[in-house]
């Protein structure tokens, strides 16, 4: 089966493109012969927003694919430039897959005032539309949708537990002195780094030695690294964006990984990645984290404030409960990795292909 998929460009750092470069191996893999057509304003083409649309057609009329899979976001720029994608395909009569791996809810209540009549003649002709969350899921139904609707999981590299033994990890964790607390995300203060910086300096008030650790990058970096340095001192280290074995190792390392997020989620592949490594997860219900946890999986904390004493007091209960804290950890590894790894997704959507073709 010959696939077009729309994806940013390889170097793009964004959950799009490490999710379509994690998963396009296992699909050609599994005989599904993957065609990508890059797009956004990192191709640094002029005019990027005409010049897609005909990048798009070009490879359709040339390819000839059996399918379309198109990744957009409900983000305006992305809404309306992938719609045109789609609607592209539907006028050549292919099928086409829509994945939306972003979700913003003010963009959505902005779609269910005007755009809802661009929707419908759009992306609600799509032949199977995969999202993140069951919440959005249940939008799409409410919008007219009738294809059927796939809830699916950010897929991680195979690679991640390469090696990886989940007790073994645990056990070298206990020799630490200090609770190694992580946040792993780009740098906006709607993610929690504010509220991680201060929940961790109120643990260490507590007497509990933290030591944090910031991964990621973004225009607010070199202030929350002064701010960390105000209120943690030499107990909180910044080490910009880091990737492959480095960030595995980083995320082996640590004990714990904080992610009070109020930001728009889809479903944060940084989270999903710590707990494929055993880490106890302290996050918000937001997005696909919603349904990542099941209440009775006990694999996580899920908070519905990200008031820094509240989550100061998680911090402090697992650092004195180590065999607490290493259950969530060992929950968390059992639950998600069968889920996530991306050979297994690319199983998941090839079966979403054939059953959209047919």
């Amino acid at each position: 089966m010959r696939v077009l998929m729309t994806q940013p460009v390889t170097r793009d750092l964004g959950g799009v493109a490490r999710y379509v470069a994690s998963v396009r191996p296992h699909l050609e893999t599994a005989g599904v012969d993957v065609s990508p057509v890059e797009i956004g304003a990192t191709r640094a083409r002029p005019l990027h927003v005409l010049t897609d649309q005909l990048a798009f057609h070009a490879a359709l009329c040339r390819r000839k694919p059996a399918l379309v899979h198109v990744n957009p976001s409900l983000l305006p720029r992305s809404f309306f430039r992938d719609g045109a994608f789609v609607a592209q395909a539907i006028a050549a009569r292919v099928p086409v897959v829509v994945f939306f791996h972003g979700w913003d809810r003010e963009f959505q209540e902005r779609v269910e005032r005007h755009w809802l009549w661009f929707f419908r003649r759009t992306f609600g002709k799509a032949a199977a539309i995969v999202v993140l969350a069951k919440q959005f899921g249940e939008t799409l139904e409410r919008w007219g949708v009738t294809a059927p609707i796939t809830v699916e999981v950010t897929a991680v590299d195979d690679h991640i537990v390469d090696g990886f033994e989940i007790e073994r990890a645990l056990a070298e964790r206990r020799q630490s002195r200090s609770l190694r607390v992580l946040f792993l995300g780009r740098l906006e203060p709607a993610k929690g780094v504010y509220e991680t910086i201060d929940a961790c300096a109120l643990a260490a008030q507590q007497e509990v030695p933290v030591k944090l650790i910031v991964a990621g990058d973004g225009p607010h970096a070199p202030a929350m690294r002064e701010y960390a340095a105000q209120r943690l001192g030499k107990s909180a280290e910044f080490k910009g964006y880091v990737s492959g074995n480095e960030k595995y190792d980083m995320i082996r390392s640590c004990h714990v990984m904080l992610f009070p997020t109020l930001y728009q989620e889809g479903l944060p592949i940084s989270v999903i990645e710590a707990m494929c490594l055993g880490l106890a997860v302290v996050t918000c219900p937001v997005g696909g984290l919603a349904d990542l946890f099941p209440p009775s999986a006990s694999a996580g904390i899920l908070v519905k404030s990200v008031e820094p004493a509240g989550l100061a007091e998680h911090l402090v209960c697992l650092a004195r409960d180590p065999e607490a804290r290493e259950a969530l950890g060992r929950a968390a590894f059992r639950l998600v990795v069968p889920r996530t790894l991306a050979s297994r997704a690319a199983l998941r959507l090839r079966d979403i292909y054939q059953s959209a073709v047919a």
